[in-house]
């Protein structure tokens, strides 16, 4: 339910379903650039316009979705008013800090990442939602520094720890050229 108007809405209204996708492919790439990976704006406009075929998968028109990083913006400028926080988003960032996981270890080890989950939004978010974020320069580092672990970690061992992901899968289906790779990226 609309907090202001009162109005119910279902969960697949393309205003919805456009804000879903928008928030997350541009979460994805703003991350994916702040913890370190060298992703030019024209790569980001490519991933923009790839994204749209994800949007049409939910019923999204692919012309109404923003397929640019400037079309992206345009779209937060215009969206970013329309927003609030809500006691709905207050519950998310109660997820973030306490998941309802039964083990304490494991509750206490998803803190940190939940904190920087929430210190990496835009810093117009974290504006709106009014909670305290761990500072852009520490959660940077600590998204890098996440990055840079991930990466020394021998292949044979990440997948022998989470065994087979969806990249093998897709590579499997669709042959070597489609592993994920650096070298494969557009060119800036």
């Amino acid at each position: 339910m609309d907090p202001i108007s009162g109005r119910r809405f279902r969960i697949d209204e393309p205003e919805l379903l456009l804000w879903v996708h928008c928030s997350q492919v541009w979460s994805f790439a703003d991350v994916v650039r702040r913890s370190g990976f060298p992703l030019t704006d024209r790569q980001l406009d490519r991933y923009f316009a790839e994204q749209r075929r994800s949007a049409e998968l939910v019923g999204l028109h692919a012309d109404e979705v923003p397929g640019s990083l400037a079309e992206m913006v345009a779209y937060f400028d215009e969206t970013r008013p329309l927003l609030r926080r809500t006691a709905e988003s207050d519950e998310v960032f109660e997820f973030l800090r306490r998941p309802p996981v039964p083990w304490l270890l494991a509750r206490a080890s998803y803190y940190p990442i939940g904190q920087l989950g929430y210190s990496m939004l835009p810093r117009w978010a974290i504006e709106l939602h009014g909670r305290t974020p761990i500072p852009q320069l520490p959660a940077e580092l600590a998204a890098r520094s996440i990055r840079t672990a991930m990466l020394l970690v021998p292949e044979w061992l990440r997948k022998a720890a989470s065994g087979e992901t969806y990249p093998d899968r897709a590579v499997a289906r669709l042959g070597p050229w489609a592993a994920p790779s650096l070298d494969k990226m557009p060119s800036r």
